[in-house]
């Protein structure tokens, strides 16, 4: 998101640097181009600026999950400690709330003296009804 904050400073400096050529060019025709140009970028930033919102706000509704399910493990005195080993690239291991109030966790066995692991996680699945 912040790349994207950068990048609609750059549509920022796009619009001075041409309202600058507005004023000081003579030539309509290249005014004209100008203002054609002018119009295109603020009608970009417009969309960049729309999809920036959707994106905050789905990264709102992510915290909010997050602040829920820890709120959840603190009122059911769990406690979380730093995790020993790596978990392969491949897996992705998320503790989550099922819409039941249910935790879910996942599982990571390790048989060292095979170099093996197997990974379990249930994946979220929404009832219909």
């Amino acid at each position: 998101m912040s790349d994207s904050l950068v990048g609609l400073g750059s549509y920022d400096k796009a619009i001075q640097t041409i309202e600058i050529g507005i004023n000081k060019n003579k030539n309509k025709e290249d005014v004209l181009k100008l203002k054609t140009k002018l119009n295109e970028i603020h009608q970009i930033k417009s969309i960049v600026e729309k999809n920036l919102e959707k994106l905050q706000l789905f990264q709102d509704l992510e915290n909010q999950e997050r602040l829920k399910l820890f709120e959840t493990l603190t009122l059911r005195n769990i406690k979380l400690k730093p995790q020993y080993h790596k978990i392969p690239i491949n897996y992705e291991g998320k503790i989550y709330l099922d819409s039941n109030n249910d935790l879910h966790f996942p599982f990571l066995i390790i048989y060292d003296e095979f170099n093996i692991t197997d990974y379990i996680q249930v994946n979220k699945t929404t009832k219909t009804t």
